[in-house]
């Protein structure tokens, strides 16, 4: 890479971190929001997009021609100067991310986090399968039944599982899935306890409907291998880009 756009006023702590392997390397760094107004003309200039970016289609349409973009979303604006790549397409990237995201859950609630519901049976499940021993597995896709029973025998649940049942519960699906009828056996089965993450992106993976959601400890963690190994996160978006 010689020249990277990036979001320099991100909060993002991976953003510092590529900006810093990338000036390592010589390579010249411009603040995506101020496209090119100010920058020399440039060679196959390279455009990184952190997660949850704000006006991403605005800031594409700055960016100089022939711009390879990098981002975590598929909702972009065709745009004939910009080719526009989501790094979630890529498998070797998926998989590194989901492991960053796996090993950060695993530092939120413990190393001793026992009895946990993974809901969704996906890529960033398998990665969670590598960090948690005691885990249950809840589907809604009928084709994965055999498998998930295959593997998990009685800790395998579809359509439905009582959720008080379970200290921890963690989503994966950005679908809205889990309903008011499976969420209120939450709230009157006595798991009060019980600490609902969802890893999903929006609309994540509940549907609340007449429930005060206030009533449940409900956490959503965003862009978690940028918040607890903003290094780590860098680097494969840098190989990432590179290889692509």
């Amino acid at each position: 890479m010689k020249t990277l756009f990036l979001n320099l006023g991100s909060v993002d702590p991976r953003v510092a971190e590529l900006k810093k392997l990338a000036m390592a390397e010589g390579t010249r760094v411009y603040d995506v929001m101020r496209g090119c107004l100010s920058c020399r003309p440039v060679k196959n200039p390279i455009a990184f997009f952190e997660p949850k970016f704000v006006d991403l289609n605005r800031a594409l349409r700055r960016l100089p021609r022939g711009t390879v973009a990098f981002g975590f979303t598929a909702d972009v604006e065709p745009l004939p100067h910009i080719k526009y790549i989501n790094l979630m397409d890529d498998p070797e990237f998926t998989m590194e991310n989901n492991y960053l995201t796996a090993l950060a859950m695993k530092q939120i609630i413990g190393d001793g986090a026992k009895n946990i519901l993974i809901i969704g049976y996906g890529k960033l499940c398998s990665q969670l399968e590598r960090v948690f021993d005691d885990i249950s597995i809840l589907d809604f896709n009928p084709k994965k039944q055999i498998e998930i029973k295959r593997k998990y025998g009685d800790r395998a649940y579809f359509q439905y599982a009582a959720l008080s049942k379970f200290n921890i519960i963690i989503n994966t699906i950005p679908a809205p899935m889990v309903g008011e009828g499976l969420l209120r056996t939450l709230l009157f089965g006595g798991g009060g306890d019980t600490v609902i993450y969802d890893l999903a992106s929006a609309p994540y993976g509940f549907d609340w409907g007449k429930l005060d959601r206030t009533r449940f400890d409900y956490r959503i963690e965003p862009a978690l291998p940028g918040r607890y190994f903003p290094r780590d996160a860098a680097v494969a978006v840098k190989k990432a880009m590179e290889r692509i």
